[in-house]
């Protein structure tokens, strides 16, 4: 049966401990109000996958094996969030699911431009609102032939962050390799598409007191207000009125819509880049704060001579979590970035405070969200004021497959987050298939800019942004060839 907040739950399918149901981490409740609210819908990240042997690519029953090996290898992809609308939502577990919930496959797209398929059909799936009662995520497959399509994971972020939708993939992957080895040729009936999985508590959440200590100094100087990132609501005090941030906080229920562009840079190009940054102490996120801020910079009003950068930070190698284990397991951290002529310090003063930072379990951001006493009322209080960032970066880095099989393979990844009401204007979001292309995706809300910049529209200010760090790369990955 489903579990949802309108049904009677036993003790025994709470996914935590009955003495923590009311008490799930802070940052997941932030995470599950705000979607509630729907002030942040859908998570993707999606992937190119080729087969070495025809498959009928347009069939559910092709990828239903592995849609339940993924089932099995991950407890998060069965837990239902309840409570949603009040102050201490809480996880239990849904025992069977209808995959027809959960896989929807697409028509074959009339054109051959892949990616710019993709680019059409990601800020659907970003404005799509999962639905309640049943575990929130889906897999959305685009059948391009019968060995190539596109998968997105397309989830909620109160429970799984970037990394799980990494995780996702691998195990998708993989199950694939499996069953073109064991040429399992699928078909089947409707019971096929019902699976029910054994029943497997959630790690703990990562944001505890344990785990993310906060000292005094941290949490009383200078307050909240400086240290927690903006998309944790709080508007930092390093912004100045030089310094842009877009629009207030806003929503509007008509209104609230994704904007989305895309590059992707090919393999031997980033490993000129890498290169290069290796060179000159830096790594290529530092380096993609560079030449954002740069490019951003380039084209505001030169009344703005600051932004303020923010960064999605993977925690699970400061506590010890596996790399490829699902959860949300993210913290954040700011910098404030000005114009300058000099060529990586940016980059090398990021990468610096970034490895520092990831190491360390202590005075994390993330962690001061457990002194708020409603985080519920606090989100609502959100909209109407001043985003506290000018633009976040989240890099998910390398897809690293389980093995390297010629059955199936990932030839290139996209990763892109939705709108967000009380969140950044403006998201960078990276990830790289295996051997294969970068993908830089940048995505917004529109109507958060509240441009006075040299270009007319939020869409084109983007494309301008983005053709620049583009072009940026082309050169730096010459310079490293002459």
């Amino acid at each position: 049966m489903w579990w949802s907040r309108s049904s009677p739950v036993h003790e025994d399918n709470y996914l935590r401990s009955a003495t923590d149901v009311l008490h799930e981490g802070p940052n997941e409740c932030r995470c599950i109000i705000r979607e509630e609210l729907d002030y942040y819908r859908t998570l993707v990240v999606g992937g190119i996958y080729e087969l070495s042997q025809p498959q009928d690519t347009a069939s559910i029953f092709t990828f239903a094996p592995a849609i339940k090996q993924c089932i099995d290898a991950h407890a998060h992809l069965s837990a239902v969030a309840s409570a949603t609308g009040s102050s201490s939502p809480y996880f239990v577990y849904c025992p069977q699911l209808d995959l027809t919930k959960h896989v929807e496959i697409r028509n074959h797209p009339l054109e051959n431009d892949e990616n710019e398929v993709i680019k059409r059909l990601l800020p659907e799936i970003l404005e799509t609102k999962l639905p309640e009662g049943i575990p929130r995520w889906k897999a959305v497959v685009l059948p391009f032939s019968e060995r190539r399509f596109f998968l997105a994971f397309a989830y909620s972020h109160g429970l799984l962050d970037g990394m799980s939708g990494m995780a996702f993939h691998r195990t998708f992957l993989d199950a694939l390799q499996q069953a073109s080895r064991d040429n399992d040729h699928h078909g089947g009936s409707p019971a096929d598409l019902v699976h029910s999985s054994p029943f497997r508590p959630l790690p703990p959440p990562v944001d505890t007191k344990e785990n993310l200590p906060i000292s005094w100094s941290f949490l009383l100087s200078p307050l909240l207000s400086l240290y927690l990132p903006a998309s944790f609501g709080f508007r930092a005090s390093i912004t100045t009125p030089t310094t842009w941030t877009g629009a207030p906080n806003l929503y509007e229920v008509d209104n609230f819509k994704t904007g989305l562009e895309m590059f992707s840079v090919d393999a031997v190009t980033v490993g000129h880049v890498l290169k290069a940054c290796r060179a000159n102490g830096a790594k290529m996120t530092g380096l993609l704060h560079e030449l954002i801020a740069e490019a951003m910079l380039e084209l505001l009003p030169e009344k703005y001579d600051t932004l303020v950068a923010q960064t999605a930070i993977n925690l699970r190698g400061a506590l010890g979590i596996a790399a490829y284990e699902m959860g949300l397991c993210v913290g954040g951290d700011t910098d404030i970035i000005a114009r300058s002529s000099e060529s990586w310090m940016t980059a090398r003063s990021v990468t610096t405070k970034l490895a520092a930072k990831s190491k360390n379990t202590k005075d994390q951001s993330v962690g001061l969200l457990r002194y708020l006493s409603d985080i519920r009322s606090w989100t609502l209080s959100r909209i109407g004021k001043g985003r506290g960032c000018s633009y976040e970066l989240s890099n998910l880095m390398s897809f690293q497959p389980v093995n390297t099989a010629s059955t199936a393979g990932m030839k290139h990844m996209v990763f892109a987050q939705p709108a967000a009401a009380t969140g950044p204007p403006l998201s960078f979001n990276v990830v790289s298939a295996p051997g294969g292309p970068m993908t830089v995706t940048a995505t917004w809300q529109l109507g958060a800019f509240d441009l006075e910049s040299r270009a007319d529209s939020e869409t084109e200010f983007v494309e301008a942004v983005c053709q620049s760090v583009q072009a940026a790369l082309g050169r730096i990955a010459k310079d490293v060839l002459d």
